[in-house]
C-alpha cells in the first residue's frame, strides 16, 4: 500500500562468527556504516550500509573494552567520531572510538548518582548523554565524561513513572522514553519534565504487547516528524506522529524477509529504516514509507 515501508535487504545469522550473531539488540548508523550490539557474543559488529563485514570490537570480562556475560553490550549511539555503548551486566556505559580503541567508562552496580542496575539504551544530544536506568527507573543525564548531571522518574505507572524504560531517542528539545513494561511511549523535555504520552497494552494500532518478559515497546527512533517504535511482543514496528497520532505499521512474527522474532532496535537513516530482529540474529532494512 502507498506510505508503507518496504523490505530492502538483510543480513547476518545465528553464530560467532564475523557478521553472525547471538541476539542482536541495537542498531546505529553513521554515515556509511551501521553498528550492531552483538549482545551474547560480548561485541559491538560494524558493516557497511549494504551489509558487509568491517570490523568488530569486544570480548567477556569486566576490564575495560570488555562486556558483562552473558549479557552484555545492549544500546548504542554513534556521536561525532564516539560510540557510546551501555554495558548492561557489568552496570556501566562504555566510550570507544569509531574504530573500536577504549576511551573511557563511567557506573558501577547501585542506585545512585553515579550508579546503574542494568543500564538499557543510550542517546547522545549535543554535550549530553541520556542513560535509561531500566532497574532504577530512571532517566539519567551525564555530560560525554560521564559527569552526572541530573535524572528523572521514579517506579510506577503515573505521567513520568516508569517500569522498565528502555529506547531512548533525543529529538530537538524533546526527549522520547520507551517505557517498556507500561505499555506506552513517554515524551519530556530535556530537563526532565513530562510533556505527553501514548500507548497501552494490546495488539491493535497503537498499542503494545504486554505478555509478561515479551511486553512492551523497546526501540525508538524519529526522523522529522515521525516516531518509529519496535513492538517487541507483537512482532512488529509501529509509526506514529510526534503526538502520538497512529500512522501506520510493518511487519508480523516469522522468518521470512519483513517478518520479525522480537524486533529489538530501530535507527533510521536518510530513506532507509533498520530493524534489529532479535531472535532471528539479523538486521533487516527497509525503504521508509511516505510522511
Amino acid at each position: 500500500m502507498a506510505g508503507d515501508e518496504v523490505f530492502l535487504r538483510e543480513w547476518g545469522s545465528a553464530g560467532n562468527g564475523d557478521g553472525q550473531f547471538n541476539v542482536v539488540i541495537s542498531v546505529a548508523v553513521h554515515g556509511d556504516e551501521v553498528y550492531v550490539t552483538d549482545f551474547r557474543n560480548q561485541r559491538v559488529q560494524v558493516f557497511d550500509r549494504r551489509g558487509d563485514y568491517l570490523r568488530q570490537w569486544g570480548q567477556a570480562g569486566p576490564g575495560d573494552g570488555e562486556f558483562a556475560a552473558p549479557n552484555g553490550p545492549a544500546g548504542l549511539a554513534v556521536h561525532e567520531d564516539e560510540v557510546y555503548v551501555t554495558d548492561l551486566g557489568n552496570n556501566r556505559v562504555q566510550v570507544f572510538n569509531r574504530h573500536g580503541t577504549f576511551l573511557r567508562k563511567w557506573g558501577s552496580a547501585g542506585d545512585e548518582d553515579l550508579q546503574f542496575n542494568t543500564p538499557g539504551r543510550v542517546a547522545v544530544h549535543a554535550q549530553d548523554v541520556y542513560v535509561t536506568d531500566s532497574g532504577n527507573q530512571h532517566v539519567k543525564v551525564f555530560d560525554r565524561g560521564g559527569a552526572f548531571l541530573g535524572k528523572w522518574g521514579s517506579a510506577g505507572n503515573g505521567d513520568g513513572q516508569f517500569n522498565g524504560p528502555a529506547g531512548i531517542v533525543v529529538h530537538g528539545h524533546e526527549v522520547y522514553v520507551a517505557d517498556r513494561f507500561n505499555s506506552r511511549i513517554q515524551v519530556f523535555d530535556r530537563r526532565g519534565v513530562f510533556l505527553r504520552k501514548w500507548g497501552h497494552s494490546g495488539a491493535g494500532d497503537g498499542e503494545f504487547a504486554a505478555n509478561g518478559p515479551n511486553d512492551g515497546p523497546v526501540g525508538v527512533a524519529v526522523h522529522g516528524n515521525v516516531i518509529y517504535v519496535t513492538d517487541f511482543g507483537n512482532n512488529r514496528v509501529q509509526v506514529f506522529d510526534r503526538t502520538g497520532g497512529f500512522r501506520r505499521k510493518f511487519g508480523s512474527v516469522g522468518s521470512e524477509p519483513g517478518e520479525f522474532q522480537n524486533p529489538a532496535g530501530v535507527a533510521v537513516h536518510g530513506d532507509e529504516v533498520y530493524v534489529a530482529d532479535r531472535n532471528n540474529n539479523r538486521v533487516q532494512v527497509f525503504r521508509r514509507g511516505s510522511p
